[in-house]
């Protein structure tokens, strides 16, 4: 993971024409890593005068990190700010941060928000360390264009005829500093930034509150300017072996207080075992959980509606 985020951190580096301002990052390790860590970011930083480490004691999650370097941000950059991700596994094509401003620069006066049109995906497990890799597995082939388009340019369709959108991702998104921050004081309290689908919470908060425009990267097409290099196989298999799958579940404490409740209502699940149960109960919660995201940013919605679609 470190070897990584020395990847990412170089391809931040490495951006040409268009440098950001400055350069956030959140972190926190075990304490068998965290000298490795400190090293690692001492080392960088010599090099980049503009990255603003910030090292936590415990355990954070990633949208508990970001709201944490969006309140440092917000205290240090200057009105009219603009604020661009990056997963610590991920890398960025050198001409990406002068893409946004070019799209910033052009973009109505409304938008508080402006996505990329494509991100590069690899077919299966692929180790690119750096942009050049990139480049070499998108000529192969290994690495492609999200969302994929036909001959005419046009979203491909799945075979039931729907556009396929699950490639969209916050972190396409540069957000004005000030609605990145707007978002986590009305959007993103300290529960959901410990969700793991606080990403989906952002995502839909920008489809549904926000003033956002697209843009192409570039002109000349994608292989020209991929802008963002997501390591996650589109193969579903090789994700599931590299470990980068989402389940449709993740496990909480109160699943297996749920676990318990459901045991004694149901005497048909007296004959299950405690793990299955517990898998039940989170199944059922992360489908709630994941539903809500789609309110993100929206008018407030009567409790009785929830109530009777339960």
């Amino acid at each position: 993971r470190l070897a990584k985020l020395r990847s990412c951190l170089g391809s931040i580096s490495a951006q040409r024409g268009g440098a950001p301002t400055a350069v956030w990052l959140s972190w926190s390790a075990h304490d068998d890593v965290r000298g490795d860590m400190r090293r690692m970011v001492a080392e960088v930083g010599s090099t980049m005068p503009h990255l603003r480490a910030i090292e936590h004691p415990g355990a954070l999650r990633q949208f508990e990190h970001y709201a944490a370097v969006t309140a440092r941000a917000m205290a240090e950059l200057p009105e009219g700010a603009w604020a661009c991700f990056s997963d610590d596994d991920d890398l960025l094509h050198p001409d990406r941060s002068r893409a946004y401003l070019e799209a910033i620069r052009l973009a109505p006066a409304s938008a508080r928000a402006l996505g990329a049109m494509w991100t590069a995906r690899p077919v299966g497990i692929e180790n690119a360390t750096c942009a050049d890799d990139v480049d070499a597995l998108i000529r192969q082939g290994r690495v492609v264009q999200t969302p994929k388009r036909d001959a005419s340019g046009r979203q491909k369709e799945d075979r039931h005829g729907a556009h396929v959108a699950s490639w969209d991702e916050y972190f396409n998104y540069a957000v004005q500093l000030s609605t990145l921050s707007e978002f986590f004081a009305t959007a993103c309290p300290e529960t959901v930034r410990r969700s793991v689908y606080a990403d989906m919470v952002l995502h839909k908060y920008l489809m549904n509150a926000v003033p956002t425009a697209r843009f192409q990267p570039s002109r000349e097409g994608f292989a020209r300017n991929w802008g963002y290099y997501y390591d996650k196989p589109l193969d579903t298999e090789q994700a599931a072996a590299q470990g980068n799958a989402s389940s449709g579940a993740t496990l909480s404490d109160a699943d297996v207080t749920t676990a318990g409740a459901l045991r004694q209502l149901i005497p048909g699940l007296q004959q299950h075992g405690e793990k299955a149960l517990i898998r039940l109960a989170a199944q059922e919660r992360s489908l709630a959980e994941i539903y809500c995201t789609s309110f993100a940013g929206c008018s407030p919605i009567p409790l009785t509606i929830f109530i009777n679609l339960g």
